[in-house]
C-alpha cells in the first residue's frame, strides 16, 4: 500500500471513529434553536455544531427587488462549556459558502457568554441569538437575513415563561475608529409575545420594534446620519383542533418613522412616515403549515425588510410608489428527520395586485444543530481529591 493510500486509510479511520464516538454521546436533552442552558450541566463540555445548507430561488418580476438564485451552506462549530450550571461559554467559528464561488465569503470567530440572571431571564453578550430567532415579521425583517447575516454581534437580555416570552437585544454591525471612511452602524430590537387561554382557543399579543442606525461622530464618511424606526402589533387568534393542529388568524398592523432622515440628497424624496396592515390566515402542524395572507401597505419603509412589501425600492433609488397591495400564499412542509435534524421545503407566492404580476420563491433548508458530550472537567479541588 502507498504511504498516499495509507494516509488517507487513517484519514478515513479517524472520521469513523469521531463519528461513532459523537453518535455515543449526544445529549438526548438538546433540540434544534434551543436558547436554554442545561440545569445540570456544571463544568461540562459540549461540541455543538449548527450548519443551514440551503437553496433559495426568487423569481421576480418587480421595480421593488431584483431576483436571484443563492445555493450554499454555512457552518458553525464551536465548544460549550459550562462553567457553572447558569453559565455557558460558546467559542468557535463560523463559516459561510456559496456555490460556484472560490472560497469562504465569511468566516467570522465566535464568542458568546450566556448567564441565567433569573429563572426566566437570561444575558448573553458577544455573539448573540440572531436573525430568525428574533420572531420578526416578513415586512420588518426579510427571512434572506439568515443565511445572509446569521452572525450578530452585541448584547441580548431573553425573556422566557409560560405566558409571555420576550427578546431584547442589540446588534453592533460596525464599529468606527477615529477617521474611518465608513459609519458606525447598529440595530436595536425588542420582540415579545403575550400568550393568553388555553386549551382549544388562545390568543397572543406579539409586540415588535426595530430600529437601525446609521451615523457616528468620529468618522470621516460623508454620508449623513440616518435613524428608521419600525414597528408592527396586532392579535393572534388560535383555534388549536387538537393537540398538532392549529387554525390562526393573525391581523398585523405596521409602523414607519424616519427618527433621522436628511432634507437632501438621496433620501429627500423619501417618506417620513408610513404604515401598512397585514391579515394572514395559517393552517399549522408539525409537518406543513398554509398561508394566505393580504397586505396592505403606505408609504411603508423597513431596511431590513423583504422590499416586496415596501414603497420604496431596493434595486432603484429612484423608484417608488405610495401603496402597495400584495397577496402572499405560502406553502411550508417540514421533514424532522430527527430532534436535531430538518429539512425544510416552501414555496411563496406574491401577487402584486397593482401592477398584476406574480413573483415567485422557492426554497430548500436542510438544518442541523446538535450537541455532543465530550467530558466533565474537574477542578483543582476535584482533581486533588
Amino acid at each position: 500500500m502507498s504511504k498516499i493510500a495509507s494516509k488517507k486509510m487513517k484519514s478515513i479511520f479517524v472520521l469513523f471513529a469521531l463519528i461513532y464516538f459523537f453518535s455515543n454521546n449526544v445529549n438526548a436533552q438538546d433540540y434544534i434553536g434551543s436558547k436554554q442552558l442545561r440545569d445540570s450541566s456544571e463544568q461540562e463540555l459540549y461540541l455543538r455544531i449548527e450548519n443551514a445548507n440551503f437553496v433559495r430561488d426568487r423569481e421576480l418580476y418587480s421595480n421593488f427587488t431584483n431576483g436571484f438564485v443563492n445555493l450554499g451552506f454555512f457552518v458553525k462549530p464551536t465548544l460549550e462549556y459550562y462553567l457553572t450550571r447558569n453559565t455557558r461559554i460558546n467559542a468557535g467559528v463560523y463559516f459561510l459558502k456559496f456555490s460556484g464561488g472560490d472560497g469562504f465569503t465569511q468566516a467570522i470567530p465566535i464568542l458568546s457568554v450566556q448567564q441565567r440572571l433569573f429563572k426566566h431571564l437570561d444575558l448573553v453578550m458577544g455573539s448573540i441569538y440572531s436573525t430568525n430567532s428574533h420572531d420578526l415579521d416578513e415586512p420588518i425583517f426579510k427571512m434572506d437575513n439568515y443565511y445572509l447575516h446569521n452572525i450578530e454581534y452585541g448584547v441580548q437580555f431573553l425573556f422566557n415563561s409560560k405566558i409571555f416570552d420576550a427578546d431584547l437585544w442589540l446588534n453592533w454591525e460596525q464599529h468606527i475608529f477615529e477617521g474611518d471612511p465608513f459609519q458606525e452602524k447598529f440595530q436595536l430590537g425588542f420582540s415579545s409575545k403575550l400568550k393568553l387561554g388555553k386549551n382549544h382557543f388562545q390568543v397572543e399579543v406579539p409586540l415588535q420594534l426595530f430600529t437601525l442606525h446609521k451615523g457616528g461622530q468620529i468618522d470621516a464618511s460623508p454620508d449623513p446620519a440616518i435613524s428608521i424606526f419600525n414597528g408592527a402589533t396586532g392579535m393572534h387568534f388560535i383555534y388549536n383542533i387538537n393537540k398538532n393542529n392549529a387554525i390562526r388568524l393573525e391581523p398585523m398592523l405596521y409602523s414607519y418613522k424616519a427618527l433621522r432622515m436628511p432634507n437632501t440628497g438621496a433620501y429627500e424624496n423619501v417618506w417620513r412616515n408610513g404604515e401598512g396592515y397585514y391579515l394572514k390566515l395559517r393552517y399549522v402542524n408539525p409537518y406543513f403549515q398554509f398561508m394566505l395572507a393580504y397586505w396592505h401597505g403606505h408609504k411603508f419603509v423597513a431596511p431590513k425588510g423583504d422590499f416586496l412589501f415596501q414603497s420604496v425600492s431596493e434595486s432603484d433609488s429612484t423608484f417608488s410608489q405610495e401603496y402597495r397591495k400584495l397577496l402572499n400564499l405560502k406553502f411550508i412542509f417540514n421533514y424532522p428527520v430527527s430532534k436535531y435534524i430538518n429539512i425544510q421545503l416552501r414555496t411563496d407566492e406574491y401577487y402584486d395586485l397593482m401592477t398584476n404580476k406574480m413573483n415567485h420563491s422557492y426554497s430548500l433548508f436542510f438544518i442541523i444543530n446538535q450537541s455532543f458530550f465530550i467530558s466533565r472537567i474537574k477542578t483543582r479541588e476535584e482533581a486533588l481529591l
